[in-house]
């Protein structure tokens, strides 16, 4: 056993999708097109493995940063935590670089936290959404070869077009809300 992640839940109780396979990238684009205005699509319950059950213990691809145990020799052999990282998927990596590496990967739920989520980006959330994005791409540009490579940089223009509009639509709103109202 290389990582072992927990039951992650929020702070209002709901159960946090920490334990995933690594995403196709079908499933990248699909969430990051339908997610917010269809949260359950089939996109996104695959991306967040929202069918799972999460009363079971499994192996999987990786396990969240939130809360991993890991085995220090393990952790040694694949040169621990990628520093390329600045936030987000970092925990991806490493898990895929174990499971690589012949370690195990595993969920065990009867072990559970709850995850404060966004303390470090509530502030300025648009720039988690652009810190995830980034992490993303480094993730694919170093792991995923072949056609799934070649596709990356039309897929990438479309999500970086789609989160853009989505920031400039967001800052419109916002901007309209702050306006005084007129007498």
């Amino acid at each position: 056993m290389g990582a072992l992640g927990p039951a992650v839940f929020s702070t209002s109780g709901d159960h946090y999708p920490s334990a995933r396979q690594v995403p196709q990238l079908r499933d990248v684009v699909g969430h990051g097109t339908l997610g917010l205005v269809m949260p359950k699509n089939r996109f996104t319950r695959r991306y967040q493995e929202l069918d799972f059950d999460p009363n079971k213990a499994r192996d999987v691809d990786w396990v969240s940063g939130a809360m991993i145990w890991l085995r220090r020799s393990a952790l040694d052999q694949v040169g621990g935590f990628d520093d390329d990282y600045f936030m987000y998927v970092e925990d991806v990596d490493l898990c895929w670089r174990l499971g690589r590496a012949g370690w195990r990967v595993a969920y065990e739920p009867s072990g559970s936290v709850i995850h404060l989520g966004a303390v470090s980006t509530q502030r300025h959330p648009y720039r988690m959404i652009v810190a995830h994005h980034r992490s993303l791409w480094r993730f694919a540009v170093k792991r995923w070869t072949g056609v799934k490579k070649i596709l990356l940089i039309p897929a990438a223009i479309y999500l970086s077009f789609r989160a853009l509009t989505l920031i400039g639509f967001k800052a419109l709103s916002l901007r309209r809300m702050s306006r005084p109202l007129k007498k």
